[in-house]
């Protein structure tokens, strides 16, 4: 019995993490433990990392030495690779590149979370502090309309006007902040807590940019849990008031779908663009020179049809604009390749194929080291963006598949030639992975109440 206990939690747990699939990164390039701050994941935000990898999110850190990159394939912790970023009280100042990938992570769908604190918070005396470097180094406010103001809120003061925000308010009633900085917020920029409403200060803020969002915070010290690997005073305020939520929701809001919906008075998002996925790549036939094989195939999950028109899916080399009338139908496909005449006589055969699903002819190339497939619609907002590395499906005849087309996983096909214009072999719905754990784990709990 005890050994098929065993087997059974193993393999559950094989099965969880491919469920969430999100993976965070938190920055320790920049200082975050200078002084008596100790933000890094295995000193006093250890509880927050801890709490998130509970949730079957994967949980890493940058470390010092190593790079800020976006798009960058020889980088194993390029921001591409990660759905949030977190910058927790950074003390040293951004170089353009660095500030560049942020900003492409973010519009491509990633989500910023900043951890500010007070002006004059600089804590290894090199004249930067979190304010600044937001302000001034990064010019974020005017990027975001997100400015951290002069005024600090004072130390041990309890938030608790809080704006009702699916996914990142649910369940917080109050935090506390210990000398953090009021933000005012500007254009499309949005409160999730306010600390003087009147005054228009708050201490919690969100935007939406691109793809991706934006979420700032007052102050460090609510999310230290006081176990400090160098030096934080020693204090707990991660367990205090709803801290701990927040810090949580934050991550969960980043990740979760929502796309500007707000209960509360503030004006709401407009509406964005369907949701289209770039489903399948042929990046390296075998058959052929990749001038004439390569594809990328589109996918509809929508149960309305998405008008195409204007719509460019490509990478940096090039791409493909959909001509005027150009329909993805619900549920559908579209291959968009480099040389449509020779896939549609190539795959003829195929009784799945269907030929007036493919357009072309494209002018990507896409790399056989590693490549940024994007897909934008008529006004250029970015719909969907991989990248791909070459670990599968390179050279061997095989395409890269998504598992889900509401998931980020990828694997090459089983099928030679892969399934242009046709379901993926490798598609296991989201939903199986849910019910197929949850199966899993009732069947550990039955054993154990058995024994």
């Amino acid at each position: 019995m005890g050994k098929r206990v065993v087997a059974l939690v193993l393999l559950f747990i094989l099965i969880l993490p491919g469920v969430s699939g999100a993976s965070v990164l938190f920055d320790h390039t920049k200082s975050e433990d200078a002084g008596k701050a100790d933000w890094i994941i295995t000193g006093a935000y250890s509880d927050w990392a801890d709490d998130l990898r509970a949730l079957g999110y994967t949980v890493e850190e940058l470390s010092p030495g190593e790079t800020i990159t976006y798009g960058d394939s020889s980088n194993p912790k390029d921001l591409s690779r990660y759905d949030v970023f977190i910058l927790p009280e950074p003390q040293n100042p951004f170089t353009d590149s660095e500030r560049e990938a942020i900003l492409q992570f973010i519009q491509n769908g990633g989500t910023l979370i900043y951890i500010a604190d007070h002006k004059s918070s600089d804590r290894d005396n090199d004249g930067w502090d979190s304010w600044n470097i937001w302000n001034e180094n990064l010019d974020f406010d005017s990027v975001f309309g997100i400015t951290l103001l002069d005024t600090q809120i004072p130390s041990g003061t309890v938030i608790n006007d809080i704006e009702p925000v699916e996914n990142l308010t649910d369940g917080v009633s109050s935090f506390g902040i210990w000398l953090g900085t009021a933000i005012s917020v500007t254009g499309d920029a949005k409160v999730a807590a306010w600390w003087d409403k009147e005054e228009g200060m708050a201490a919690w803020i969100y935007t939406f940019y691109g793809n991706g969002k934006v979420i700032v915070f007052a102050d460090s010290s609510p999310f230290s849990d006081g176990t400090c690997e160098t030096s934080c005073g020693g204090y707990d305020d991660y367990h205090q008031y709803d801290d701990s939520k927040v810090a949580v929701n934050m991550v969960k809001f980043g990740i979760s779908g929502t796309s500007g919906s707000n209960n509360s008075s503030q004006n709401n998002q407009s509406p964005t663009s369907p949701t289209v996925v770039i489903n399948e790549i042929m990046y390296n036939p075998d058959q052929v020179d990749d001038s004439v094989g390569e594809w990328v195939e589109i996918y509809n999950p929508n149960d309305f049809d998405v008008v195409l028109s204007g719509w460019w899916l490509g990478d940096n080399n090039g791409g493909y604009t959909f001509p005027d009338g150009a329909t993805l139908p619900a549920h559908g496909y579209v291959v968009v390749a480099r040389d449509d005449t020779w896939v549609k006589t190539h795959y003829l055969s195929d009784p799945n194929f269907d030929a007036t699903a493919v357009y072309g002819n494209a002018t990507f190339q896409l790399s056989n080291k590693g490549d940024d497939v994007i897909l934008k619609d008529k006004n250029g907002k970015i719909i969907d963006h991989i990248h791909y590395d070459t670990r599968k499906a390179n050279g061997n005849g095989k395409s890269l598949e998504r598992v889900d087309p509401f998931g980020d996983s990828w694997n090459e096909s089983t099928k030679i030639g892969g399934t242009p214009t046709y379901k993926n072999t490798v598609y296991v719905p989201l939903f199986s992975n849910l019910t197929i754990a949850a199966v899993m784990l009732l069947g550990i709990l039955w054993l154990c109440k058995r024994k």
